[in-house]
């Protein structure tokens, strides 16, 4: 890679979390990063926008749509 070739640190992140970076929220906002893993799943995290970035409120997970819509309906904010 490009960093490699010039000696550079490399750090890893998440699609999902690049996704909920990308949009800044209120602070304590709850952010579902989302994308389709099939016709019928999803991969989705949930986030917490706190000190200016989205810090993890829970693992990233595969799951069926209409189960991510029930989980965030009773996702505490504290």
């Amino acid at each position: 890679t490009f960093a490699f070739a010039r000696g550079l640190p490399v750090v890893g992140i998440g699609t999902l979390a690049a996704l909920a970076a990308e949009r800044p929220a209120p602070a304590r906002a709850l952010l579902c990063g989302v994308l389709p893993a099939s016709s019928t799943h999803l991969f989705a995290a949930l986030f917490q926008w706190q000190e200016g970035r989205p810090e993890p409120r829970a693992e990233e997970m595969l799951i069926a749509a209409e189960d991510l819509a029930a989980k965030l309906a009773q996702s505490p904010l504290d």
